[in-house]
């Protein structure tokens, strides 16, 4: 099994495909990715991506928030009773 630090353009998260590693000031590395959707990612941190914490550009959190939503609209608003 390979080193969890080494991570390779092109390696595979979630939706996230890796595309450049950036440095950020505190010296971390960090990560542009681009998503499945089209998006690309602002720069996420190793240990983000290694554990499964970012999946997504933020478009799996937007959906799952768009059909919360629609549950929630229909119970509070179209099953009132009269």
């Amino acid at each position: 099994m390979g080193n969890p630090l080494d991570i390779k353009i092109g390696q595979r998260f979630g939706k996230l495909t890796v595309e450049k590693e950036v440095k950020i000031k505190n010296g971390k590395r960090h990560f542009i990715c681009s998503c499945d959707c089209g998006e690309k990612s602002n720069p996420i941190p190793l240990y983000n991506l290694t554990a499964g914490k970012t999946i997504s550009c933020g478009c799996v959190m937007r959906s799952r928030g768009a059909e919360n939503f629609k549950k929630y609209y229909h119970v509070r608003h179209c099953n009132k009773s009269k």
